[in-house]
């Protein structure tokens, strides 16, 4: 349910980035009050027909996951195009006297990671159904054709040290039509192509369609963004949140599941022309538990940092009252809730690539030492928590 939640959010009212600061009975009114807005769309129809019951519980009813799943629906394309958000940055949150506003952002764009996320979303909960089913064969489609052209962009990292060289398969977001965005921005991002890669897999081995032209091009796609991915894998990229360039625990976590899942499909399919799959997986499990750092007793979400600037790097002491970018900092350093989502999104679940296990899953003692550094240098930050907590949640 926590999917669904993050993935309506942005479909929902809430301006810009407040809401983490609504408490939940608010999102709860706010997602009961917008599905209004999806009458008519027949993924949000088959969404709310009952088949989601059982993911209610805790303080979300059956018809509140309807709402949230109809509220996703409403970011997705019949194309295939799945957009972050509809607001365009043009939507005033707050107007001065002097004529000047705080407006929403512009997230009216398809991440690739978004996007892909999304997808494993709709696919784990509601995998099956004719509505889910069409939208994969149009997101596959659609990725196609856009992992089919070249992209126009030079400006990829690291910067300074060679000619900017980039790949579409790094390309951080799209605009609606499908072109490559081509304004500056934090690229390349490699978790996208191992996310999507799980996604066409689905399409691959789950009997979604007869069409051997859609099978063809799914399988050539995968191969291509995994050879990417893997050729890549020693190499550092952009994280998350896009702000930061080194090796991240959420985009290797991510390629390493992707990668078990291919070498397992590869197998099974005869697939030729990917010896190096297997070995990427050893590679890029080695890599994975190089994040934990013993003394500290937490799993870093960002290693082999080329600078450090006032982005992070986030430790014990970075919630303190009178913290400053230059304030001494007390470790461990590097939590990021990055690395509790890269651990649930990289889940060894039953199926492709099962028998590889996770590195490091939630219920790992590392990463459970390291949610609890992480509540110690977080929780306190955010209103929502203090909300909660009085509301017994």
């Amino acid at each position: 349910l926590s999917s669904l939640v993050s993935a309506s959010i942005a479909a929902s009212d809430c301006p810009g980035d407040t809401c983490s600061s609504r408490d939940s009975s608010s999102l709860l009114q706010l997602s009961r009050a917008s599905p209004a807005k999806s009458e008519g769309n027949p993924l949000c129809s088959e969404l709310s027909d009952g088949r989601l019951d059982g993911l209610a519980g805790g303080p979300y009813t059956s018809e509140d996951v309807a709402a949230v799943a109809c509220n996703m629906a409403a970011n997705i394309f019949s194309n295939g195009t799945i957009i972050a958000s509809p607001s365009k940055g043009t939507e005033v949150i707050h107007s001065y006297p002097d004529g000047t506003s705080i407006n929403e952002n512009d997230y009216y764009y398809m991440w690739q990671r978004d996007a892909g996320l999304t997808m494993r979303t709709l696919l784990r909960v509601a995998k099956g159904g004719p509505q889910v089913s069409a939208q994969l064969e149009a997101y596959a489609q659609l990725l196609h054709q856009i992992w089919s052209k070249p992209t126009p962009n030079h400006d990829c990292a690291p910067w300074g040290a060679g000619d900017g060289w980039c790949s579409i398969l790094g390309e951080v977001k799209f605009f609606v039509n499908g072109s490559v965005y081509d304004h500056s921005w934090g690229r390349a991002q490699n978790d996208g192509p191992a996310i999507n890669a799980m996604v066409l897999m689905e399409l691959l081995d789950g009997g979604e369609t007869s069409d051997t032209s859609m099978l063809a091009n799914a399988k050539a796609d995968v191969i291509n963004a995994l050879n990417y991915v893997g050729g890549l894998s020693l190499d550092s990229t952009e994280d998350p949140w896009e702000m930061t360039y080194g090796q991240h625990f959420f985009v290797q976590s991510i390629q390493h599941r992707a990668m078990a899942m291919a070498t397992d499909l590869a197998n099974k399919q005869s697939w030729k022309d990917v010896d190096n799959f297997p070995l990427w997986v050893s590679t890029l499990q080695s890599l994975i538990e190089v994040h934990w750092n013993e003394t500290s007793q937490a799993v870093m979400e960002t290693i082999a940092r080329v600078w450090y600037s006032t982005v992070g790097p986030k430790c014990l002491s970075s919630s303190d009252a009178d913290a400053t970018p230059s304030s001494s900092r007390t470790p461990p350093c590097e939590l990021d809730i990055a690395v509790q989502l890269g651990s649930l999104s990289a889940r060894a679940e039953p199926g492709l690539g099962s028998i590889t296990p996770e590195v490091m899953p939630p219920y790992d003692e590392r990463m459970m030492a390291t949610t609890y550094q992480t509540v110690l240098s977080m929780g306190s930050s955010y209103e929502v928590n203090a909300i909660d907590d009085e509301a017994g949640l």
